[in-house]
Parts: structure tokens; sequence; C-alpha cells
């Protein structure tokens, strides 16, 4: 596999119902030796598998980045989820907060360099998540992204209802991904091209066309320009102290988020990932120190211990807490 190693790991998820599922990990050679690596969270297609990701193309791509190459893990997406949290499941969640943790605590990836993407199914999934955590990826790819101009429209089993649809509507809700680095292609015979090229019109970005229907041929075809955007973007991405990672309401949070009480210094710990710029926003406190916000307080899944200054906005790095058809 030209220096990589595959493994698989058993996650039981409580965002899944305490589902079990089996993970597919992609280990670039030397990483251990190397430091942490940036990880790439990449997600299937309706119908795939996480090991239907793996292809030649991958590995030689990989490959060629050498020490570059990220870490990359591929979440079981129970073969047609959309990616999104729906009835049953919070397929969303699940990967933010359960897979990527995960991969960190197992691999050693670096939790402040992360990047999403994904094909067809996975590419919606990848801008919708994205979408939803803002700033906590350094770059989502969406490759063939299944993008539905219409509840009606879509595949059958897709969305669980109108309203389900509406709440993911990409191009309806035209969402910003701020600095972040999005790429979107599509090929040229591919049904979603139209939509595709739409979305990224929307979104102010200029989608990548080339010749090729929807299909794994496709998209092993440009593995190789794939990797090399996420690999260039990782590299660029700042420390968790430069990105916002507050879930948004869209993703079930309805109030500002906050660990512990607003107050001269506070303290963001592995329960949450707050950026620096936002602390004042999040926890705006007066010029003497105390708290001006008017929501309860609520905790979210983090990735970092980081410590802010929620006065002037200065992170204080502090001690680890340790431990079938494509679509």
């Amino acid at each position: 596999m030209q220096g990589a190693q595959v493994v698989h790991f058993a996650l039981r998820s409580p965002d899944l119902g305490g589902r079990s599922v089996v993970e597919t990990a992609v280990i670039p050679r030397d990483a251990a030796a190397r430091g942490k690596r940036p990880l790439l969270v990449l997600l299937h297609w309706r119908g795939g598998t996480p090991d239907m990701l793996l292809s030649n193309e991958l590995f030689a791509g990989l490959a060629k980045l050498g020490s570059r190459a990220p870490l990359i893990v591929m979440p079981d997406g129970g073969g047609g989820s959309f990616w999104h949290n729906r009835r049953g499941a919070a397929w969303a969640s699940y990967v933010v907060k359960e897979v990527i943790p995960a991969a960190v605590r197992r691999y050693g990836a670096d939790p402040a360099r992360v990047a999403i993407g994904g094909t067809s199914m996975g590419g919606f999934g990848a801008l919708d998540i994205a979408r939803l955590w803002p700033g906590r990826f350094c770059a989502v790819g969406a490759h063939s992204p299944a993008i539905f101009t219409s509840a009606a429209g879509q595949m059958a089993g897709s969305f669980d209802s109108a309203g389900d649809f509406a709440r993911h509507d990409l191009l309806t809700l035209r969402p910003s991904y701020g600095r972040t680095p999005v790429w979107i292609d599509v090929g040229a015979q591919d049904r979603f091209r139209a939509a595709d090229v739409q979305l990224a019109r929307e979104l102010g970005l200029r989608a990548h066309v080339w010749s090729g229907k929807h299909g794994s041929n496709y998209w092993r075809a440009h593995m190789e320009q794939y990797l090399r955007f996420y690999a260039d973007a990782l590299a660029r991405c700042g420390t968790p102290a430069a990105r916002v990672t507050r879930p948004t309401s869209a993703a079930g949070f309805t109030r500002p988020l906050c660990v512990g009480t607003c107050t001269r210094e506070t303290s963001f710990t592995s329960s949450s990932s707050i950026d620096s710029s936002a602390a004042t926003s999040i926890c705006p406190c007066s010029s003497s120190g105390t708290t001006s916000m008017r929501a309860p307080v609520r905790s979210v899944t983090c990735f970092s211990a980081i410590q802010f200054d929620a006065y002037s906005a200065r992170p204080v790095r502090i001690r680890s807490p340790g431990r079938k058809r494509n679509a």
C-alpha cells in the first residue's frame, strides 16, 4: 500500500443510539516518527462503506505528499445517512464528537488541524457538517456532492421529511464558511452538475468541472488533486486559538456557548473548543471582569485544552487533561 497502513477500529456510538460501527483509518508511513499529523475525515457515498474509499490512487497520492500526508479516518455512514442529525441517529454529531476524538486518541492526530471531505453523499455531508461547526475544519472538500434542488427531487430516504430537507438545504441556506478553504468539483456528465455548479456560485466559488460521470472512477482519477488540496490547506492551518468552533443553533444549540462562568479568565477545558477571537462574543465581560452573558451556560465537546482571557481574548496554553447507488 505504498507505505500507508490501513487499520480498523470499532466504536460504540451514543449519538447513533448505542450502535457499534467500524471505522477505517489510513496511517501514512512514518507517521508516529514525524510527530502529530493533521487529520482528514473522508465521508463515503450513499450505499458505500469506508473501505470503498480505499484505492491505489489514494495510496499513491499519499506517497507523493510524503511528510505532508495527513492521517485519514473514514467513518461508517450507515449506507444512506446523508451525514446529518436526523430521526433516530445524530450522524453529524457522531462525526465531530466521536469519530474525530477517537482518531486523535488512537493515532495521535493533531486535533487543531482537521479537514473534512467526501464523495457524493459524503460531499454533501462535509459541506453540511462544516456549516454547522463553523471554523472547526481547516478545509472542506465536496467531490460530486449530492445536492438536491428540492425535497421532491431527493432520493427516497435521504431526508426524513420536507422539514428535514429544508433544515439542510444548502442551496437555500447559502452557508458562509468564512476563511475556510472550500473545494467543489463535479463531472461534466454528472447528474448533479447543475446543482453543484449553482451551489459553488452561491458560495462565491468556482466549481472544478472535469470530464466524467458520477462514480468512483471519476473520484479516483482526481484523488491526487484532492489530497494535495487538503495537504496545502492543513499546512497553512493555524493553532486551535486561531479558529472558531461553535456549533450553530442548527446543530441543536440555541444559546451562546460557554464552559464555566465568564470571569476575568475563562477556562475552556477538554469539553470545549472555542477560538480566542470569539471568546469575548461568546462570554462577553465588562471592563470590571464580570459577566454580561444573558443566556444560561452550556457545555460543548472540544478537542484541545486552551484557556482564554475573556477580557483581552488572549489564549494561554494550559496542561492537557490527558489521556449500490452512488449518491
